[in-house]
């Protein structure tokens, strides 16, 4: 995929610089895929519609820890825009780096933040695909406990080497093998459900005909299937540990209601 741009907020001055630059590099059609990316939290993509040579809307849910951050990856713009015409792509280019410190809370971001905010991208708009950071890697570290250059805040990094083998990197794995495994290209957003903050919010796709439906619980628990969602009670249903890459078989307690095998961690459910 084509990237134009890094890290640029595409104020009116500056998006239409980038749009005469695109149109430049790309206008008698690319032989990729296109996109450019904006700075966290930020969507600017509404006055882009009649970009023909933009093929993919990139997007950055950045490296923020508190629940407005969380909300806005779940339930923000994102969540909304891609039901606008011309219809394209949407990807989250930088969820949460694994290790790099978060923006509030100035701890580094484990594993759980990061799945967290992958699933999150994957099914509030149709799924496309997204990115996966690692302190040390991008910055590509060659000496363990500095700080990236230019990026302090960041906190210190391992080496790169080292960051390859992040618990979170090698859990991407199982998110990939999930989707890989399904008609992951029939899924469309069906619902938020609210939790106690925004930390907890629970994220459902499903395909059209409901014959493939994906939940994510970002504190395992209890689910029960809203009222525009009635998946077919004959389908499979299993639990994925994002974890571990494990399935368990899971059973309808009854009214559309699933538990999960614990409420310490997140957890995937599959009716398929």
């Amino acid at each position: 995929m084509w990237i134009l741009a890094g890290d640029n907020s595409y104020n009116p001055a500056q998006a239409a610089r980038w749009k005469r630059i695109g149109r430049a590099v790309f206008g008698n059609g690319a032989k990729a895929p296109v996109t450019t990316h904006p700075t966290g939290m930020n969507w600017p993509w509404d006055s882009w519609q009649d970009e023909k040579w933009l093929t993919v809307l990139g997007y950055q849910s950045g490296h923020g820890s508190d629940n407005n951050t969380l909300k806005w990856i779940h339930s923000g713009p994102v969540s909304r825009a891609w039901e606008k015409k011309p219809v394209r792509p949407i990807i989250n280019l930088e969820p949460p780096y694994e290790n790099h410190f978060g923006y509030q809370s100035r701890k580094p971001h484990s594993e759980f933040a990061v799945r967290r905010a992958v699933y999150w991208s994957l099914l509030v708009s149709p799924t496309a695909g997204v990115s996966y950071g690692g302190h040390g890697v991008w910055s590509w570290h060659t000496k363990a406990g500095e700080t990236p250059i230019d990026h302090p805040e960041t906190g210190p990094a391992m080496s790169w080497e080292k960051a390859l083998e992040l618990p979170g990197a090698v859990q991407m794995k199982h998110m990939h093998d999930l989707f890989t495994s399904l008609k992951w290209w029939t899924l469309r957003p069906v619902a938020v459900l609210p939790g106690k903050d925004a930390s907890e919010a629970v994220a459902i796709a499903a395909s059209a005909d409901r014959d493939l439906v994906i939940a994510y619980l970002p504190n395992g628990g209890a689910l029960t299937w809203p009222s525009e969602l009635k998946p077919n009670p004959r389908l499979k249903a299993e639990w994925l540990d994002p974890i571990t890459g494990k399935r368990h078989k899971a059973e309808s307690k009854g009214g559309g209601i699933y538990k999960a095998p614990d409420d310490k961690q997140d957890w995937v459910l599959i009716v398929q």
